[in-house]
Protein backbone atom coordinates (compact mmCIF):
# COMPACT_ATOMS: atom_id res chain seq x y z
CA UNK A 1 0.00 0.00 0.00
CA UNK A 2 1.39 3.34 -0.74
CA UNK A 3 1.40 5.46 2.14
CA UNK A 4 0.79 9.47 1.20
CA UNK A 5 3.68 11.84 1.70
CA UNK A 6 3.71 14.36 4.60
CA UNK A 7 3.36 17.41 1.59
CA UNK A 8 0.03 15.61 0.24
CA UNK A 9 -1.46 15.38 3.60
CA UNK A 10 -0.53 19.26 4.58
CA UNK A 11 -2.57 19.77 1.32
CA UNK A 12 -5.54 17.88 2.40
CA UNK A 13 -5.48 19.69 5.92
CA UNK A 14 -5.20 23.07 4.53
CA UNK A 15 -7.94 22.15 1.61
CA UNK A 16 -10.42 21.18 4.42
CA UNK A 17 -9.80 23.60 6.85
CA UNK A 18 -10.37 26.03 4.25
CA UNK A 19 -14.07 24.49 3.51
CA UNK A 20 -12.52 24.32 -0.09
CA UNK A 21 -12.56 20.90 -1.85
CA UNK A 22 -10.62 18.00 -1.31
CA UNK A 23 -8.66 16.30 -3.53
CA UNK A 24 -8.29 12.86 -4.16
CA UNK A 25 -5.16 10.78 -5.33
CA UNK A 26 -5.64 11.67 -8.92
CA UNK A 27 -5.84 15.14 -8.41
CA UNK A 28 -9.63 15.64 -9.37
CA UNK A 29 -11.83 17.67 -7.09
CA UNK A 30 -14.65 16.27 -4.85
CA UNK A 31 -17.28 18.70 -3.04
CA UNK A 32 -16.66 18.36 0.51
CA UNK A 33 -20.04 17.81 2.39
CA UNK A 34 -20.21 19.08 5.91
CA UNK A 35 -23.13 19.56 7.92
CA UNK A 36 -24.04 23.38 8.66
CA UNK A 37 -23.21 24.38 12.57
CA UNK A 38 -26.32 26.08 14.13
CA UNK A 39 -25.65 28.33 17.16
CA UNK A 40 -28.26 29.33 19.84
CA UNK A 41 -30.98 26.36 19.45
CA UNK A 42 -31.19 25.85 22.84
CA UNK A 43 -31.60 28.94 25.15
CA UNK A 44 -31.48 28.19 29.28
CA UNK A 45 -33.59 30.56 31.47
CA UNK A 46 -31.89 30.66 34.85
CA UNK A 47 -33.83 30.71 38.11
CA UNK A 48 -33.11 31.24 41.39
CA UNK A 49 -35.34 29.02 43.12
CA UNK A 50 -36.62 30.30 47.10
CA UNK A 51 -34.54 29.38 49.92
CA UNK A 52 -35.11 26.27 51.29
CA UNK A 53 -32.05 24.96 51.41
CA UNK A 54 -29.24 26.97 53.28
CA UNK A 55 -26.23 24.63 52.01
CA UNK A 56 -24.88 23.33 49.04
CA UNK A 57 -27.46 21.25 46.85
CA UNK A 58 -25.71 17.52 46.47
CA UNK A 59 -28.16 15.70 44.53
CA UNK A 60 -31.81 16.69 42.78
CA UNK A 61 -34.26 14.05 40.95
CA UNK A 62 -37.54 14.06 38.52
CA UNK A 63 -40.07 11.95 39.62
CA UNK A 64 -43.10 10.58 37.49
CA UNK A 65 -45.33 13.46 38.50
CA UNK A 66 -42.99 16.08 37.29
CA UNK A 67 -41.90 17.41 41.14
CA UNK A 68 -38.37 17.67 41.31
CA UNK A 69 -36.78 16.82 44.50
CA UNK A 70 -33.65 17.91 46.22
CA UNK A 71 -31.14 17.26 48.81
CA UNK A 72 -28.43 19.47 49.98
CA UNK A 73 -25.71 20.03 52.89
CA UNK A 74 -27.83 21.01 55.30
CA UNK A 75 -29.42 17.36 55.84
CA UNK A 76 -32.74 18.02 54.38
CA UNK A 77 -34.71 16.74 51.35
CA UNK A 78 -36.88 19.76 49.65
CA UNK A 79 -39.65 19.43 46.89
CA UNK A 80 -39.87 21.80 44.25
CA UNK A 81 -42.25 21.81 40.86
CA UNK A 82 -42.03 21.99 37.57
CA UNK A 83 -41.92 25.79 37.47
CA UNK A 84 -39.29 25.97 40.11
CA UNK A 85 -42.07 26.89 43.13
CA UNK A 86 -40.44 25.09 46.33
CA UNK A 87 -43.13 22.79 47.86
CA UNK A 88 -41.15 22.68 50.94
CA UNK A 89 -39.21 20.70 53.19
CA UNK A 90 -39.93 16.89 53.01
CA UNK A 91 -37.38 16.10 55.76
CA UNK A 92 -34.30 16.14 58.29
CA UNK A 93 -31.81 13.85 58.29
CA UNK A 94 -28.87 12.79 60.30
CA UNK A 95 -25.98 12.46 57.63
CA UNK A 96 -25.19 14.36 53.83
CA UNK A 97 -27.11 13.15 51.06
CA UNK A 98 -24.51 11.88 48.09
CA UNK A 99 -26.44 10.70 46.13
CA UNK A 100 -30.33 9.87 45.11
CA UNK A 101 -32.82 7.87 42.34
CA UNK A 102 -35.97 7.60 41.93
CA UNK A 103 -38.17 4.74 41.14
CA UNK A 104 -39.46 4.13 37.80
CA UNK A 105 -43.00 5.11 37.66
CA UNK A 106 -45.78 3.06 39.91
CA UNK A 107 -48.09 0.75 37.86
CA UNK A 108 -51.12 1.80 40.15
CA UNK A 109 -52.96 5.01 39.49
CA UNK A 110 -51.72 5.72 43.17
CA UNK A 111 -49.36 8.28 42.40
CA UNK A 112 -48.62 8.44 45.96
CA UNK A 113 -46.76 5.28 46.15
CA UNK A 114 -43.82 6.51 44.43
CA UNK A 115 -40.24 6.43 45.85
CA UNK A 116 -36.74 7.28 45.85
CA UNK A 117 -33.45 6.09 47.51
CA UNK A 118 -31.32 8.41 48.86
CA UNK A 119 -27.20 7.33 49.65
CA UNK A 120 -25.99 8.86 53.07
CA UNK A 121 -22.21 9.87 53.79
CA UNK A 122 -22.34 7.29 56.93
CA UNK A 123 -22.80 4.32 54.47
CA UNK A 124 -26.35 3.91 54.40
CA UNK A 125 -28.68 3.72 51.85
CA UNK A 126 -32.02 5.23 52.70
CA UNK A 127 -35.96 4.65 51.19
CA UNK A 128 -38.68 7.39 51.22
CA UNK A 129 -42.07 7.32 50.04
CA UNK A 130 -43.91 10.24 48.17
CA UNK A 131 -46.20 10.39 50.76
CA UNK A 132 -44.19 10.05 53.80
Amino acid sequence: ARVPSAAWLSERKRDFRAGNSLRDRVGEARPVSRPRRTTGAMRLEVKRCGNVHSELVAAVGWNAENELYSCGDDKQIARWNANGDAGGKVCDLDAFVTAMHFSPAPRSADASAAAFAAACSDGTLRFFLRNG
